[in-house]
Order: structure tokens, then C-alpha cells, then sequence
């Protein structure tokens, strides 16, 4: 017979794993470009800040970076990588030290942005 702590916190590890897999289906739901994994250097720039952090996810329309730090939401950033350029953003989420990024550049300027490297 199960003890009842550990009934209710197995049930509640499930209950979370159940949540986190909706909202990622609900997430890629909402997604209207494609993404490709990188591992690229960046920066990204924001209220006066320059922040290190790594792209390892881009689509036309934004980017998911790792940022060791609090990152201000719904402020325009721009995002920074030395092989490329950079490009108008802004944060509109975080959770741990990812963050998303959506860019406010037309979807033509990014595709040539990264013509040549990546099929967006």
C-alpha cells in the first residue's frame, strides 16, 4: 500500500509533467517559423545592459538564448552575434536562465541575415 506523502507528491510530479508537456505543445502551436539549434556567442542588449549569453535556438521570427541572469520582459533588446550582425528584439519570456526572444525585424531581413549558414 502506498504511503499517502508519497502517493500525493508521485501525483503531483506526474500533474507538473503532464502541465510542462501542454504548455510545450501549446507553445509549438503558437510558433509560426521554424527553428534550428546553434550553439552561437552573443550578447544582448537592454535597458543600457550588455548581457553574455548563447543562442541555441533561431527562427525567422526570434531566438532562445541562456542568460545568466534576470533579463527586464517586454523591453526592446537587441541581440548581437559577431558572425552575423545584430537584430531588434524584444525579451518576452524567461524561465531559469532561458529566455525568448522575438524579433521585430521582417522575417526577409533575418533569412539573409543568416543566408548562407542556416535554411530559414
Amino acid at each position: 500500500m502506498l504511503g499517502g506523502a508519497a502517493w500525493s507528491t508521485g501525483v503531483t510530479m506526474v500533474d507538473n509533467f503532464a502541465d510542462s508537456l501542454a504548455s510545450e505543445a501549446t507553445a509549438a502551436q503558437r510558433r509560426q517559423h521554424r527553428r534550428k539549434r546553434v550553439m552561437w556567442a552573443a550578447k544582448v542588449e537592454i535597458d543600457e545592459r550588455s548581457l553574455d549569453c548563447g543562442a541555441f535556438d533561431v527562427s525567422l521570427g526570434g531566438a532562445k538564448l541562456r542568460v545568466k541572469t534576470a533579463v527586464p520582459l517586454k523591453r526592446a533588446a537587441r541581440l548581437i552575434l559577431d558572425r552575423f550582425g545584430w537584430l531588434r528584439a524584444i525579451a518576452v519570456w524567461q524561465r531559469g536562465e532561458a529566455v525568448g526572444l522575438r524579433f521585430l525585424e521582417p522575417p526577409e531581413r533575418v533569412r539573409q541575415l543568416f543566408a548562407g549558414t542556416l535554411v530559414l
